[in-house]
């Protein structure tokens, strides 16, 4: 779903090293690197995604105790959206996945996030997802020392929404 032009585009040099990874339930998974580079690429139904999430607001729920009372409000709202996560359809997925994006601050209608997340102690990664179609497809990408800024965010993005597109249209 990316193409060598992709991965140099998001990492300013070469990564092709092909690194095994393990799709999940109806999904795929690619990953590459070079050096330090790493590039993965995962999209799944969204249904199969959703699955997840009840188990991610447990953890939320259990790391909130010092958490605003904004937060703890949006929290219970995640709660009660996610009570049925398990028998979701992927469109309500999707939804769902729309829903927690604008508790999170993003625009209403949302359909693509982009998070720094951590890929070890020390070091993070940048993940961009988007759920459209019943398909939740994300791209991860990480290299020491990498700092989240609009350009990246940006160019994540962009990224995302090819890998979009090639999916859908091998559909």
């Amino acid at each position: 779903m990316l193409t060598a032009s992709d991965r140099t585009a998001l990492a300013g040099t070469a990564v092709d090293e092909v690194v095994a990874a393990s799709g999940t339930d109806g999904g795929s998974q690619c990953r590459w690197q070079a050096d330090a580079a790493v590039i993965q690429v995962t999209t799944l139904p969204a249904k199969e995604w959703a699955k997840s999430l009840p188990d991610v607001v447990k953890n939320l729920e259990s790391s909130s105790a010092s958490a605003s009372p904004a937060d703890k409000k949006d929290l219970e709202t995640a709660k009660k959206l996610l009570s049925g996560a398990a028998s979701f359809t992927d469109e309500q997925a999707c939804q769902a996945f729309t829903t927690l994006a604008e508790l999170d601050g993003d625009p209403k209608g949302t359909t693509t996030t982009v998070t720094s997340i951590p890929i070890t102690e020390t070091e993070s990664g940048i993940s961009a997802q988007g759920c459209d179609d019943g398909e939740l497809t994300s791209v991860l990408y990480s290299i020491p020392g990498l700092k989240e800024t609009a350009a990246i965010d940006k160019t994540v993005t962009t990224i995302l929404e090819r890998a979009q597109k090639r999916y859908a249209a091998a559909q």
